[in-house]
């Protein structure tokens, strides 16, 4: 018993550090660079600084054998696995990344159920404090983005409102988190991050925080569901097609998912050992770890005709698959497509399913698989207290979100994930 009070103890000391994790991560910025990457960096770092402190200090409290984490640690072993068959040229720092985040989510099993409320209020507040900042921005003051040197100059300017997320998609996506964190406190605080999810002209973040919303309903007052299910399927409906989609960018994602799934299908061969590691070009196993962005195989869109291209990278040139031509530039160093059009190059799929199909084939998929079975059965027995529902809606808002957009590889967003599945697994817990 002592031991166990000790645990306790333990826990919500724990609790504090991860506050602190959940906070530093959505705001981190350098001025000057890429926002992405010096987020991924920071969260690296983050990441390890709580991992080193929560084993240092704050005990070894046993855990509970649960299938989940099983699952979880199985995909870590095969993102292994596929940076060994890519010859470990391709996919370290995904590797790092998996492995980072598993090792964060078995710290949060250590966390207690009534940590869970300081956790969700943590992530209400940072969702506030960006949502001020957006105002700030609205009001052209921005001390990160909108960078001035001698006499005024604008040396850098982005006057997009999405606050400390540097992209809008990632901030409509987090403010689905914060709604959701909200409603565990009050549904009047849940509304005031509506208007900043519209802001984020992001058809993912409105279909997950209108999925979230109403898988929160249906538990918690199952009326409300029936009243407001109707009405949440029409503004989703709405806002797809009447605003996102004649913006051009909503019909640009099928034929890259199209043209993506194609060749992992039939294993697209690049016939070059140097280029395409033999082990990875097939469905079972994909075209390996990062293999999307940072392989051989890249894929652009006509910026005037909304066409997919594929091309073979080989260090800074580009040439067409099918022609075997060389992409040119013009005179600001920009790649043009065959037809003397800007080339946009697709930095993610955009559709978690596919992109992890992609880059780790049929195998990985089958191991995500499982955990998503797995996460649906502890749901199923779990006793559906207010907490462990708001925690399973932000997961789905994750999920959702992820069928047209990749939350799940920007470390602003990111790192709410395992934390999540920790709490998912804490709350769901027997006893």
């Amino acid at each position: 018993m002592n031991i166990e009070l000790a645990y306790k103890k333990k826990s919500a000391r724990l609790k504090y550090l991860i506050i602190l994790y959940l906070t530093a991560n959505p705001i981190f910025f350098w001025v000057g660079r890429e926002l992405r990457l010096v987020q991924e960096s920071f969260w690296q770092v983050a990441a390890t600084m709580l991992i080193m402190a929560g084993y240092a200090f704050f005990g070894h409290k046993p855990a509970r054998f649960n299938r989940l984490s099983t699952w979880i640690c199985i995909f870590g072993l095969y993102s292994c696995v596929l940076f060994l068959l890519g010859g470990m040229r391709l996919g370290s720092v995904t590797m790092l990344n998996t492995f980072l985040g598993i090792l964060v989510y078995l710290l949060a099993l250590r966390l207690d159920k009534k940590d869970t409320s300081a956790i969700l209020t943590a992530i209400v507040i940072v969702g506030c404090v960006n949502t001020l900042y957006m105002a700030l921005q609205i009001l052209n003051f921005d001390f990160i983005f909108n960078l001035k040197g001698p006499g005024n100059l604008i040396l850098r300017n982005i006057s997009d409102p999405f606050g400390f997320m540097g992209i809008k998609c990632a901030m409509g996506i987090y403010k689905g988190l914060s709604m959701m964190a909200a409603l565990f406190f009050s549904p009047f605080w849940a509304l005031l991050f509506l208007a900043p999810i519209a802001m984020s002209e992001s058809t993912a973040a409105w279909l997950a925080a209108g999925t979230g919303l109403a898988f929160y309903w249906y538990w918690m007052k199952r009326r409300l569901f029936r009243l407001i299910i109707i009405p949440l399927v029409i503004v989703g409906f709405c806002y797809t097609v009447f605003y996102d989609m004649p913006k051009g960018m909503f019909g640009t994602r099928p034929p890259l998912w199209k043209m993506a799934l194609k060749d992992t299908v039939y294993g697209f061969n690049l016939h070059n050992d140097l280029l395409q590691p033999v082990f990875l070009r097939n469905p079972l196993t994909g075209f390996g770890l990062d293999a999307f962005y940072n392989g051989s195989i890249r894929y652009f869109t006509d910026s005037q005709t909304y066409e997919i291209t594929r091309t073979i990278r080989i260090k800074d040139h580009y040439i067409d698959s099918e022609s075997g031509v060389e992409l040119k530039r013009n005179s600001k160093g920009d790649l043009l497509t065959m037809k003397g059009n800007p080339a946009d190059g697709w930095a993610e799929i955009h559709c978690e399913p596919i992109q992890i199909f992609y880059d780790m084939g049929l195998i990985g998929l089958v191991i995500v698989g499982f955990g998503l079975w797995e996460m649906k059965q502890r749901f199923s027995r779990a006793i559906k207290t207010k907490e462990f529902i708001v925690v399973t809606a932000m997961l789905l808002v994750f999920f959702i979100s992820s069928l047209t957009q990749f939350p799940l590889r920007m470390a602003r967003i990111s790192s709410f994930f395992p934390i999540l599945l920790g709490l998912f697994v804490v709350n769901s817990a027997e006893g």
